[in-house]
This record gives C-alpha cells, sequence and structure tokens, in this order.
C-alpha cells in the first residue's frame, strides 16, 4: 500500500507601477511601535520611491512552501513443494518492504524596489532590509536605529 500527501503554500505579491513618484508615508496613531512602512514579497517600481516611516521601514520576503510525505509498504509470501528422486521438499518464504520519503521546501518571494533615479529611505526607528532588493541611480538612507541588511536561501531537505 501507498500513502502520499503533499502540502503547498503559495504567497502572491503586489506590485505598484508609478510613471513618476511613489511615496509610502507611515505616521502611525500614537501608540508605541505603530509607524512602520511594511513591503512584503511585492514590487515597487516607478522613477523615484520614498520610504518614510515613523518607526520602522521594512522590505521583507514572504516564503512559499512545499511539504511531501510518502509511505510504502509491500509484503510477499511464498509456499514450495517439489517431489524428486531425493524426496519430498517444502519451502516457504515471507517477505515484508516499508519506506519512506518527505521533503520539504522553502522557496523566497524577494521584495523589490526599483527606481530609474532615487530611492529615499527615512525611518525613526530600524529599516530592515531582508530578503529584498534595492535598485536606483541613486539611494538616500536616514535611519533613527539600525540598518539591517539579510539575504534569504531556498532550501530543499529530503530524508
Amino acid at each position: 500500500s501507498s500513502q502520499s500527501s503533499e502540502d503547498q503554500t503559495t504567497q502572491r505579491g503586489s506590485t505598484v507601477q508609478a510613471g513618476g513618484s511613489a511615496t509610502f508615508v507611515a505616521t502611525g496613531d500614537g501608540t508605541p511601535g505603530s509607524g512602520n512602512v511594511t513591503i512584503a514579497g511585492s514590487d515597487v517600481n516607478a522613477n523615484d520611491v520614498a520610504l518614510i516611516a515613523k518607526n520602522q521601514v521594512n522590505l521583507v520576503n514572504t516564503t512559499n512552501t512545499d511539504s511531501t510525505r510518502s509511505a510504502n509498504a509491500s509484503s510477499s509470501a511464498s509456499v514450495g513443494v517439489s517431489f524428486g528422486t531425493s524426496g519430498l521438499g517444502i519451502s516457504a518464504s515471507m517477505q515484508n518492504a516499508h519506506g519512506d520519503g518527505n521533503s520539504d521546501a522553502a522557496m523566497q518571494n524577494n521584495t523589490h524596489v526599483n527606481a530609474k533615479h532615487s530611492v529615499t529611505i527615512v525611518s525613526g526607528g530600524d529599516t530592515n532590509i531582508v530578503g529584498a532588493n534595492v535598485n536606483a541611480n541613486q539611494v538616500v538612507a536616514n535611519i533613527g536605529g539600525n540598518l539591517n541588511l539579510a539575504s534569504v536561501q531556498d532550501t530543499t531537505v529530503s530524508t
């Protein structure tokens, strides 16, 4: 007998396309930690892009996942009878086989901020560029906290 299952999650990003400028401003509602600009697994394309946040600017990836589980089992049995000059012979055999195969994959969807001229990032707190690409003729950042840059990797694990 065989059993298998697969679970997939696919993230669909957004696209903002502007012929001139694309400006994103987050002022917050006065509560601590509010006022964030977050772009996740999406694309922004314009001549000039401005990302302005009272707190954090987060340009981050999203992740597609694929998980596969399979199990196989088989059994067989045989009985043999022989008769010859040396007498009567009886043989029996039984076999069992079992196998499992599992795989887990994670595929990253980067955020892309593309500007023909300039990208301006202003944050009162941290700016996190994780699994994201910022492309422009000029990139200017005024960051009140930490600038955190990191890449993310696609992974596949099979057992």
